[in-house]
Parts: C-alpha cells; structure tokens; sequence
C-alpha cells in the first residue's frame, strides 16, 4: 500500500469514554510506567501529563499487527481557555527526529505499556483530552504481509474525546493510561472475502486509568487436562464485583437492549496465551484499580456485535490488592458435557393433517415428532442415542445412524410419525436421550385430541301401515371411542319416541297419519357436537 501521494490529513477521534477511576482528580507524582523512547522527557521539577498507551489482545489468527499514528495530544483547560495543542514526536533516532508517534498496539498485552507523550501544562483544572491520528498511516499487517487501511465511521464525525476532569498541582505529573481494546474495538466487513482497503473497521472501546492508582493485576496458570480442549482459544473475562452479584455474560456492545440486554459484561478479556519459556498457558489482565473482581473462564468465541450464550467454564471471586505480585488465580480446563433434547410437533409436515396449525389434532391425524439432540458441553460425546416409547410410534429416523458421536456445538436430528388413534384423548409422550459420562435428558410433547362430530351410519324406513307398530334403529357413530351419544327427534309425527341411549325409534300411525309424514332426528355427544338425518315416512 503506496499512500505517499495522498494528502497527510489529520484525524481528530472523539469518544466518550466510561472513565473508571477512584477519584475524579487523579492528581500525583508517580512517574511512568511506559518506555520513555522519543523527544518528551519528563522533568521533576515540572508538572504536566503522562500519556500511555497498552492493548487487550484480539483473537483474530489473520491479524499480526494494529499500527495507530498518533500525531498530536489537545488539552482543554476547565475555565474554557484556549486549547493547548501537543505534538507528538518520535526522538528514537535523534538525527531523524520524526513528527508523529506510531504505536504497534498488538505488541501492548499483559500490562505492557508504551509512552505516547509527556505534556507539560500549567497549575490548573482540566476537563478533556483528544487525541489526533493520521488516517493514511493507521493501518493492519495480517499475518500474509499484506497491510490495509482501517475504516473508523466516528472519526470524520465526533472524533474520539477522551472526557476525564483532571486537575493539575503546581509541581507533579499525573499519569495516564488508554487501554485499546482491540477485541472489542475491531469488526471486519467481509470476513469470507478477500481483503481491501477499509474491510477492517474500527469502532474504540477504551477505557482510560490513573497508572498510580491502577495498581494491580490478576494473572494465573491455565492448565489443561484433556488433549481435545484447546487453551489457545481460551481467555480470562473480568467483572467488577464480587460472585455473589456477577452472572457472568458475553461482550456485547450494541446499545440497543433489545439485541444487547443489561446484563454483567466484562470489564475487560485476558487471552490465555502459551508462555515459551515454561511451557505454561498463562494469562494476565494488565493493569487493574485493587478492589473485589470476578474471573471468569471462557474456551469459545464471542461476537461483540449480538447476545451470545457462553459457556464458563471457571469462575472465581478475585481480590486484587495494591502489590507488585498481583493477584493470582489459577484455573483448570475442566471437561463439561452437557447433552440437550428438545422433542417437538411438526406442524408443517406433509402428511400433518394438522393443518392450522394448532396445538390439538383431530383422529386419523398422522403427526410427525421431531428430536433434537445437541452437545452444549465442551468435548465431544459418544454413544449418543435416543428413544421414544409411545407405542404406536414409527421407528426413530435419525440425519446420523445411532449410537452416534457428537462434537461440540453440533446437533443431530430424528424423526418419527404416530397417527392418532379414536382412544386418544390427549397424547403424552417423552423421549429420552443419552450418552457415555452424562445423565440421560427427557424432553415431552402434550397434544390434546380435539373431539370430533358424531355420524348417522343408518338408513331409514320410509314406509308405515296405520295400526302396525313401526320401529326404526337409528346407528352412530363417534371418531372419539370415550363420547356418550344421546338421539332425539327434531321433526315427528305426533306419539313418536325415540329411546335417547340406543336411538330405536317407535311409532304406531293412525288413520290420520295416512300420507307423508316429516322426521328428523339427531345424534350429539357431551360436547354438544351432532349429526342430523332428515326423512318423510310415507303411511299406507
């Protein structure tokens, strides 16, 4: 990427940032933590502000380098004074003294730290700080060699304003450090694609502390005690509080509560990383202000950008002190199966006769039963299978043959068919699955029957002779075998009657009766659903 004949503009980025200080005036005479390389040197008799820069590290394989150009610091004095404007320079090499500041923020994980600049300011109240970058040099390195632009959509808008009241003693420094949470901070548009200039794009999350005060780290071993996990995607989320108040959530940064609910989020990631040197997985928070924090273990990835459903593998209740050790806490990759089963109703399958949808069926329905079964654990699990004793259920097809292995976040689906019966009133049924090592899972499907109308099945007589008795059996039938039917007559003939159990009808015609002679009858169950027949009996 050749930028040399493009127009060096700067960048004024201003964020609003969650300062998380104990005291609003951070005022002290510590000195800085951060290599002193470039043209600020720090005076003891002077007074000003120390201005570091580290990182919380991005789990991006492809990335290898994050260059930022700082070019200058502006300082706004609280009584509304002009703004002091600091240059940020580079004296590394005293012959080539060079106007800016480039800061490779990968390399600022773990607590380490790196100058952008020492200011000297006068005695007095301070209310913000901005900093200036140059957009043509701020730039990624992938691991291929290949270096890109990055694309920052607030930075032509409000820029990056770092709001921290401060205030300024007549002798003494206050120091400052900006954490870039490149994690949080990054987003690449097109992650399948092939890159170009501006696909990564850079939204900060910073967090900004007094270095005197930030005062102590936790750090600890990761040990791994089973080949199939991997600590190299592992990392060590940080919450402000104790266990007794924090549920332990994902990183979600959307403001919309609708896609990021309030919930415990991290105060900051540590990525669990090989140490060389012993062979250990380690991690360490970098810098932290001494208080009660919870720590919690993480083996998967997270995406900034929705509510993701983590699983913890370790979460322990930290206090971090003001010593030079830090706070130690050590986990363990610990082997988590969790076998879930979730049996459903398909109410959209082709031969559901179903068809509204609903969660009653009618006899003769043939209803089809779905069984999931997934691993929310964190190694894989085998000798999964799952079984459905409702009798009259088809034989279980499965999308793979059982006894099965299943991997971590992957499912596997059966499927089978009953077809409703006239006994069943309300179906019940559980399916139970189970594997090597967990408990067996249980998961039902209630489904009420819905009652059905009765049917006349008989066929009428319609001839009489006056003074000879005349009998008719009217037959029904229920699709529900448990209804009770009753008969009546709608429409007779004087002196008819019909036996309300078993539907025989009796009549003797007189002489008046001769000629045709209207009937209806009906047949209903408890349910008031009914079936009518309607005749004329013709009489001789």
């Amino acid at each position: 990427m050749d930028n040399s004949s493009s127009p060096i503009f700067k960048l004024i980025i201003s964020v609003t940032l969650a300062v998380l200080l104990a005291a609003c005036n951070g005022g002290g005479s510590g000195g800085s933590t951060a290599s002193a390389s470039g043209s600020d040197s720090q005076s003891t008799s002077g007074r000003g502000l120390i201005l570091n820069i580290t990182d919380a590290p991005v789990d991006d394989a492809d990335i290898a380098e994050v260059w930022v150009r700082f070019t200058e610091v502006i300082v706004h004095p609280a009584d509304g004074s002009d703004d002091i404007i600091h240059s940020v320079e580079d004296a590394t090499d005293p012959n080539n003294i060079l106007p800016y500041r480039e800061i490779e923020l990968k390399s600022l994980v773990g607590g380490k730290t790196m100058l952008l600049g020492e200011i000297p300011l006068d005695a007095g109240d301070y209310s913000w700080i901005r900093l200036v970058i140059d957009p043509d040099n701020t730039r990624i390195v992938e691991t291929s060699g290949a270096d890109y632009l990055m694309e920052c959509p607030s930075c032509t808008q409000s820029g990056f304003k770092l709001n921290r009241e401060f205030t300024i003693e007549t002798t003494g420094w206050i120091d400052f450090t900006i954490d870039f949470d490149l994690r949080k901070s990054l987003t690449l548009r097109r992650p399948n694609k092939s890159r170009t200039d501006f696909d990564y794009i850079v939204r900060p999350t910073l967090r900004i502390l007094d270095t005197e005060l930030a005062s102590s780290f936790i750090h600890g071993l990761v040990e791994d005690q089973h080949s199939e996990l991997n600590p190299d995607v592992c990392w060590v989320y940080v919450y402000e509080g104790g266990a007794e108040i924090i549920t332990p959530d994902d990183i979600c940064l959307d403001s919309d509560t609708s896609i990021c609910p309030q919930t415990d989020r991290p105060l900051l990631e540590a990525q669990v990383q090989l140490d060389t040197d012993t062979g250990n997985y380690v991690y360490n928070t970098g810098l932290i202000y001494p208080g009660l924090y919870t720590a919690a273990l993480v083996c998967e990835a997270d995406d900034p950008d929705v509510d993701d459903d983590l699983l913890f593998i370790e979460e322990a209740e930290v206090q971090a002190d003001a010593v030079a050790d830090g706070a130690q806490q050590d986990f363990t990759l610990i082997e988590i199966r969790i076998l879930t089963l979730l049996k459903t109703l398909d109410d959209n399958a082709d031969d559901n006769a179903d068809e509204d949808a609903s969660d009653t069926v009618t006899v003769g329905d043939t209803l089809t039963y779905r069984m999931e079964l997934g691993n929310e654990g964190n190694v894989s699990l085998t000798n999964v299978t799952v079984s459905d004793p409702l009798i009259g259920l088809s034989e279980l097809s499965c999308d793979t043959a059982l006894p099965a292995t299943l991997a971590t976040d992957t499912t596997l689906e059966c499927t089978a068919t009953y077809s409703v019966q006239s006994e069943d009133l309300s179906i019940v049924n559980t399916a139970t699955a189970s594997a090597d090592s967990t408990d067996p899972v249980n998961s039902s499907v209630t489904v009420d029957v819905e009652n059905s109308a009765p049917s006349i099945t008989s066929t009428p007589i319609t001839e009489a002779t006056v003074g000879v008795l005349y009998s008719y059996d009217v037959e029904a039938t229920d699709p529900n075998a448990a209804d009770e039917l009753t008969f009546s007559l709608i429409t007779a003939p004087a002196d008819m009657t019909i036996d309300p159990s078993t539907g025989l009808i009796d009549w003797t015609p007189a002489a008046g009766d001769v000629g045709e002679n209207a009937t209806e009858v009906m047949v209903e169950d408890q349910d008031a659903l009914s079936a009518t027949q309607a005749f004329s009996i013709t009489v001789n």
